[in-house]
């Protein structure tokens, strides 16, 4: 895949930012980390962004073959395992190395039971007022400023998953107007070519309502591209999504859209 430096220009208030980002993709991508979406034309962006996905994935402890490491688990100490063992399991005062997916045997109520490690293959984001669920393949990141909070999720392939929760009583179609505006300027400005059904109309299950939207489709060098933007209010707050993905990954692009947009709820 090549490896493009996407540089997006950034509007505050009283300056002109510039942020850069690697990609990797076969056609550049927006990424929202770097475009900042509304922000950029309402309030700038600001403050570090930080990841949710610093601590290991959550594992879940299933039921069902062989080799038991046991000891003392009274410090927080490594324990001694077969090769490819990446956890330690600190189950009743014992400690057991365990690899994902491999069965071992824990002591419970003195009898010997098997038991395995396996990450969740769908993780829960419950922070700011806003909850939803994403696959564990997303890397997910946010950053909060005074009147806007931004949720970045990613994966290696083009899927890209962006919403911003406004803390200010907007208009959700001018949003959505000023959000289509900027990624239609800045695809033009990279030499997308819109095709002719680009602009029209389409509604997805989003916080327990159909929410219309608009969907741009595009290609970028030689990439068939799509990306909706939708906007909603909920009380005196409004809230932008956006999605993007290449025609290339878009049954996989789409399986994780709707992880995240059915399961996902504002308080």
């Amino acid at each position: 895949m090549a490896r493009r430096l996407l540089s997006i220009l950034r509007k505050r208030p009283a300056a002109l930012l510039t942020a850069r980002r690697d990609l990797v993709h076969s056609a550049p991508m927006v990424r929202p980390s770097a475009l900042c979406l509304l922000a950029a034309l309402v309030f700038g962006c600001g403050g570090a962004a930080s990841s949710g996905a610093a601590s290991p994935p959550p594992v879940a402890l299933d039921l069902p073959r062989p080799a038991l490491v046991a000891t003392d688990a009274s410090e927080p100490r490594p324990v001694e395992g077969r090769k490819g063992d990446s956890y330690d399991v600190f189950i009743d005062g014992k400690a057991y190395a365990a690899a994902e997916g491999r069965p071992f045997f824990i002591e419970v109520g003195g009898n010997r039971v098997e038991a395995v490690i396996r990450a969740r293959a769908v993780l829960q984001y419950a922070k700011h007022d806003i909850s939803f669920q994403y696959p564990k393949d997303m890397t997910i990141s946010e950053e909060p400023t005074e009147n806007i909070t931004t949720i970045t999720l990613e994966t290696s392939d083009s899927s890209l998953v962006m919403i911003q929760l406004y803390s200010l009583d907007l208009e959700p179609d001018h949003v959505e107007s000023l959000l289509v505006a900027s990624l239609e300027k800045e695809m033009s400005s990279r030499g997308a070519v819109f095709t002719p059904n680009s602009g029209a109309t389409e509604t997805r299950r989003i916080d327990d309502k159909n929410v219309d939207g608009k969907r741009l489709e595009f290609a970028l060098a030689k990439e068939p591209m799509r990306t909706a933007v939708y906007s909603f209010r909920v009380g005196r707050r409004t809230v932008a999504l956006v999605l993007q993905r290449s025609d290339s990954d878009a049954a996989a692009a789409e399986k994780r859209f709707r992880t995240i947009t059915e399961s996902l709820r504002v308080r």
